[in-house]
């Protein structure tokens, strides 16, 4: 990561791996230097051409869920397809991550199953009814149940009580509630 931070935004090629080190995300690129942003706005990116570069992420994202990655890992890469997907949010790419999801969902270590779930429920005010499985029930109804069962999984089969999951927990009720 340092690296990537120290290294100066020149050309294209350089603004794209910044962009998708710091997860194609403008907040996350702000956040970990404002040098670079500069750097960055100075290239005139296009919105076509970041949803390009994110999409080359999601496809990224999905071949590593889907092959040999260590199961301690899952995680931390369906958060990041799951971000990305919500600044694209287009029904195919909703799909996508459930079926991705389905995939993993046996490889999950039990210790990551909150963290997993709060990922699809989003760790926000439950009744603000934002977050990822409330942008896929937009999408199409049938994607919102699907998720909601997943996550219903994991938190039921989950070996913890923490604050995560009790956030958690309260978002799948007033999810279930406001979708089924």
């Amino acid at each position: 990561m340092a690296e990537i931070l120290d290294t100066p935004i020149r050309t294209v090629d350089d603004a794209k791996v910044y962009f998708q080190s710091m997860g194609c995300s403008h907040f996350h690129m702000t956040q970990q230097s404002s040098e670079r942003m500069k750097e960055y706005q100075a290239m005139k990116i296009s919105k076509e051409q970041e949803n390009k570069w994110r999409m080359e992420s999601i496809d990224m994202l999905v071949r590593l869920l889907e092959g040999n990655i260590k199961p301690e890992q899952i995680w931390f890469r369906h958060r990041l397809l799951i971000e990305i997907v919500q600044m694209i949010r287009t029904l195919d790419l909703y799909v996508k991550v459930l079926t991705v999801t389905q995939a993993v969902l046996p490889r999950i270590p039990k210790q990551d199953y909150t963290v997993v779930a709060s990922s699809i429920l989003d760790r926000v005010d439950p009744s603000l009814h934002k977050g990822f499985v409330y942008d896929a029930n937009e999408k199409d109804h049938r994607l919102g149940i699907s998720f909601l069962r997943i996550a219903r999984f994991l938190l039921s089969e989950s070996t913890e009580e923490t604050e995560v999951w009790k956030l958690a927990y309260n978002s799948l009720k007033e999810a279930e509630r406001m979708i089924l």
